[in-house]
C-alpha cells in the first residue's frame, strides 16, 4: 500500500538525520527528519527525533509540540512520556513531570534514566522519601552512580537525614571526587552540627571546583557566621546571592546580611 511504502522510504531521511545528529550537525538532521515526517506522519519516530533534538537545543514549546504529535499516533511510547516530563521539569512543573515520569516507568519499567529523572522531579516537589526510594532505584539499576549518589546526599539533607547524607556524599566522591555537590553537602551538614570549622575545607574545596555553585558559597558564609567572622562572612553571602536565581534564596541570604550589618 501506499503508506507502508512511504513509511519505508521515510527511513532513508531518519537515517540520515541520525548520521548528522551524531556528528554534531543540527540543522542537518533537524531537516531529514522533518522530510521523515512529510513522508509518514503517522509514524512516531520522526516526531520522536524532532522533539528529542529540539529538548536538547531548549526549545521547549517546540519540543512539547513534537512530542505531543508523537503521543498523538503512539500513545504508548514511554520515550515521549520521558521527554515530556523533562520538559515539564525545566519549566518547573514539578507535579505534572511526576506524572509523566511515572507514566513513562508504568510502559517501560527498570530504566535507571527514567528513575532518576522522576527522583528528581520529586526532590524538587519536597516529596523526598519517595525520591530517596527511586534513586535507589536507579543505583541499583546502573545509572550514573556518581550523579546520583550526590543528589541522594542532597535529598537526605533536606530531609534532616544528616548521617545519611554524609554517607550519601562520600559514595559520590568515591565515584568522582571532583564533585562539588558532595563537597558542599559535607559542609552543610557540618554547619547543621555546630561544627562550622569542619565545613570550611570542604566548602572550600567544592568552590575551588564549581566557583558559581551557590550553595558551597551560602554554606561558607554561615560557617563563617557561626566562628564570628563576619567580614569573611559577608564576602561568602555576597557571593552567594550573586549566583541564586530563585527568589526566595535570594531573601533568605539577604536576611543573613542585614543582620550581620546590624
Amino acid at each position: 500500500s501506499l503508506p507502508a511504502v512511504r513509511r519505508a522510504i521515510s527511513l532513508v531521511p531518519m537515517v540520515v538525520g541520525q548520521w548528522c545528529h551524531q556528528q554534531g550537525h543540527d540543522g542537518c538532521a533537524e531537516q531529514a527528519w522533518q522530510v521523515a515526517v512529510e513522508l509518514a506522519p503517522v509514524d512516531p519516530g520522526p516526531w520522536l527525533a524532532l522533539g528529542t533534538l529540539y529538548l536538547e537545543q531548549d526549545q521547549m514549546a517546540t519540543a512539547r509540540r513534537a512530542l505531543e504529535s508523537a503521543r498523538g499516533v503512539a500513545p504508548d511510547l514511554p520515550e515521549v512520556y520521558n521527554n515530556l516530563g523533562l520538559i515539564f521539569a525545566r519549566q518547573g512543573e514539578h507535579e505534572r513531570a511526576v506524572a509523566a515520569f511515572r507514566r513513562a516507568l508504568d510502559l517501560e519499567p527498570g530504566i535507571a534514566a527514567t528513575e532518576y529523572n522522576l527522583a528528581l522531579s520529586l526532590q524538587a516537589a519536597q516529596a523526598y522519601e519517595e525520591a530517596l526510594i527511586h534513586y535507589q532505584a536507579a543505583i541499583a539499576l546502573g545509572g550514573p552512580q556518581a550523579k546520583i549518589w550526590a543528589n541522594k546526599a542532597i535529598a537526605h539533607y533536606e530531609a534532616g537525614q544528616l548521617a545519611e547524607a554524609v554517607e550519601a556524599a562520600r559514595q559520590a566522591l568515591l565515584y568522582d571526587e571532583s564533585l562539588a555537590p558532595a563537597y558542599a553537602v559535607l559542609g552543610a551538614v557540618f554547619v547543621e552540627s555546630l561544627r562550622p570549622e569542619n565545613a570550611l575545607p570542604p566548602l572550600r574545596r567544592a568552590i575551588e571546583l564549581a566557583a558559581t555553585y551557590r550553595p558551597a558559597h551560602y554554606y561558607l558564609g554561615l560557617a563563617y557566621e557561626s566562628l564570628g567572622q563576619p567580614a569573611e562572612a559577608s564576602a561568602a553571602l555576597e557571593q552567594a546571592l550573586s549566583f541564586a536565581s530563585d527568589e526566595d534564596m535570594r531573601a533568605r541570604i539577604r536576611r543573613h546580611l542585614n543582620e550581620l550589618q546590624r
